[in-house]
Order: structure tokens, then sequence, then C-alpha cells
């Protein structure tokens, strides 16, 4: 408790007094220096003008915790400081930057209103304590308007571009946050979706078989406790990378599942054809292009399994040194009309495609059935597209 008061005092010390200090030695010291380019018409230093140059140095603690009060303390002094007569020097400055200090802290229509006023008010000074009514003498009266207006319009700029840099950053992190949960919500959706797609399927076969076929019902519940497994651990992971920041965000899949996820497809009653054509790229894929192409690939025959009724699937993967492409075909006739209707799997796989910088579309096939392809860059912004 006792280092925490320290600790204070010497925030309040070096932040506050000090600041002050440093201010009352430039205004007493420029002021006086001032002296030696004294005009006719300016009137000597006194003891009073020492002494109110000393109070608008030491105003200067109230910069912190009250700049508007601040403000009006060394718009006073210095009308006063003019009214006299004394010349020109750092209270002009003190002004201004008591005004920037005000700009910035306080209400914008009040910072505007108190730099108006100030500034007529240290014009007013001129003209009572300024004797020399030349043109000149005029115009150094009104250029007075100048010290305060021009830094609370500073001021005011300054806080209205930080008040929306924070608003953009504020954006930014909600933008984030919202990114994460769609993210989230994409990889849920295709764990639980193609999980659920096999155990239904495969439940539907144990339950036909049980009494005929004990073995194959077997199978299929063993398939069955597998793909809930596997679906599980996924799903585990998924959430473990959402809720834990240092945990590295390393994909959960990738292509090289795809053998375990065509089995399954095939176990559950469709047969698949996979063609992986190498051509001139990478056997290799960056990561999160690999795991955007697997669940292109999961979805599509999950989609398949569901509701095309189809008798057969194939699926493309082909490489080239900058992309990969990914052609997904059956000869269903529902998958469209079924796939359209719920909505979240197809826009989920566009979604995913393009925060890679690729796209992902679903149609009818040239020859009949439905197909998704998807072209997904290495890199963003890579030009050219695979036909």
């Amino acid at each position: 408790m006792r280092y925490e008061r320290v600790l204070a005092a010497g925030r309040v010390l070096t932040a506050d007094v000090l600041p002050a200090v440093v201010a009352v030695g430039i205004l007493i010291g420029g002021s006086h220096g001032a002296e030696n380019h004294l005009s006719q018409h300016r009137t000597p230093l006194d003891s009073f003008g020492y002494a109110i140059l000393a109070g608008a140095g030491a105003a200067f603690v109230l910069r912190r915790h009250l700049p508007l009060l601040l403000f009006v303390i060394e718009t006073a002094i210095a009308a006063a400081y003019f009214g006299r007569g004394y010349t020109y020097g750092p209270i002009e400055v003190a002004v201004a930057v008591a005004a920037f200090v005000a700009a910035v802290r306080i209400r914008r229509n009040l910072a505007v209103v108190v730099g108006a006023l100030s500034g007529v008010a240290m014009v007013v000074g001129n003209l009572i304590g300024n004797d020399d009514r030349s043109a000149s003498g005029l115009l150094a009266d009104l250029a007075q308007l100048a010290w305060p207006v021009v830094p609370t319009v500073v001021g005011v700029l300054f806080a209205a571009a930080r008040e929306a840099r924070h608003a953009a950053q504020s954006e930014a992190k909600l933008r984030e946050v919202d990114e994460e949960r769609l993210r989230l919500a994409r990889e849920v959706h295709d764990v639980v979706g193609h999980g659920l797609s096999v155990i239904s399927l495969q439940s539907g076969v144990a339950l036909h078989l049980l009494d005929r076929e004990p073995e194959a019902a077997r199978a299929a519940l063993e398939m069955i406790r597998r793909a809930s497994t596997e679906a599980l651990d996924e799903l585990r992971t998924t959430l473990a990378l959402a809720r834990d920041e240092a945990v590295p965000r390393a994909p959960v899949s990738g292509l090289g599942r795809l053998p375990g996820l065509v089995t399954e497809v095939r176990l559950c009653g469709l047969p698949v054809d996979v063609r992986v054509d190498d051509g001139d790229g990478p056997s290799g894929l960056p990561q999160e292009v690999d795991q955007v192409a697997f669940r292109i690939v999961q979805e599509a025959l999950t989609n398949s399994l569901r509701h095309s009724g189809a008798s057969r699937a194939e699926v493309i993967v082909r490489h080239a040194p900058q992309a990969v492409q990914i052609v997904v075909d059956d000869d269903g006739q529902l998958a469209g009309t079924a796939t359209t209707a719920d909505g979240h799997g197809l826009v989920g796989l566009r979604e995913r495609a393009a925060e890679v910088g690729g796209w992902c579309r679903a149609g009818l096939a040239p020859g009949g059935g439905w197909r998704v392809e998807a072209w997904l860059p290495f890199e963003r912004g890579t030009n050219p597209e695979l036909r």
C-alpha cells in the first residue's frame, strides 16, 4: 500500500507538477527575454506582470484533470496581460497549448464555443492595452484571434480522427468475432452433418440386416462407432481451437483423409471413384487450402448421400502450380433442390472457398446429375483458373 502511494505521488509529480514548473520558467524567462525587443507601444513587465505569468504557468497543473478550467484561466490571464499592454511572448503559446488540450478532451461543440470566446477575449485585451492604432497595430490585435482558434480547430479534428480510429478498431474486432463464429458454425455443420449422415445410413443398414445377416449388421455398427468417435474427436478439436487463442490453428482435416472418407461413403452404399491428377503442381497443399478442399469434398459427398438418390459419384482432384481444382459429380437428381433449400451447406462451401481467394459453385453437371466444383489458389490474387 505504501509503495502504491509513493508510485501515485511520483506520477502526480512527473505528470502534473513538473510540467507546471517548466511552464512557469518558460513564461517568466521567455517574457523577460522578449522585453529586449519591446516596442514603444508596449509596457515593460512589472511585479503584477510576473505574478500573472507565474499563475499562468502554475495553472498547467490542471492540464490532465481540468482541461477546460485550464483553458479559461489561460485566456483570462492572457487577456489581462495584454490589457495591461505587456509585450508579446510565451503567454500566447500557453493559450494555444491549453486550447488544444481542452479541444481534445472536452465535447466538440463546447470546445468550439470556448475557443471562439477565447479568441474574442484575446483580441479585446490587445485592443485595450495596445495604443498603436495604425493598420499594422490593428492587424497585430486581430492576429491574436489565431492563438486559441487554430489550436481548437486542430484539437477538434484530432479528437474526431482518434474517435474514428477507435470506432474502426472496435468494428474490426466485432468483425473478427463474427468471422470466428461463422468459421466455427461451418466446422460444426460439416463435422456433425457428415457424421450424422453416416450414422443414420449405417443404423438403417444394421436394423435391416440384424436378424438375417448379423455379421453385416455388426460391420454397420462398427462403422457407426468409428464415425461417431471421429466426429466427436474432430468436434472437440474444433471447440478447443475456438476457446484457446494459444492453441495453434492447424487444420483438423485435409485431403490426406480422403481415402477414409471415400471408404465411409462406399460402406454407406454409394460407389465413389477417385481420380487425382498431380499435373505440374506440387503434391502438398497449403494447410488452409488443404482443409477447405477436404471440406468441399466431404460436404458434396454428404449431400449425395442424403439428398440426391445417386447411384454413383466421382471425385476429381487436379493440381496445378498455383492452385487445386476439386470436382465432385454424381448422377442424382435432387441434390440441387435439397442443398439450396437447406442453404447452410452450399453457402458454407462458397464462404470457405472465398476465404482462401477461390470460388465454389454447384449445379447440374453437363452429362446430367449434380456437380460441385471449386477452384482454390495457393495464394490470394492468383489469376489463372483451372478449367
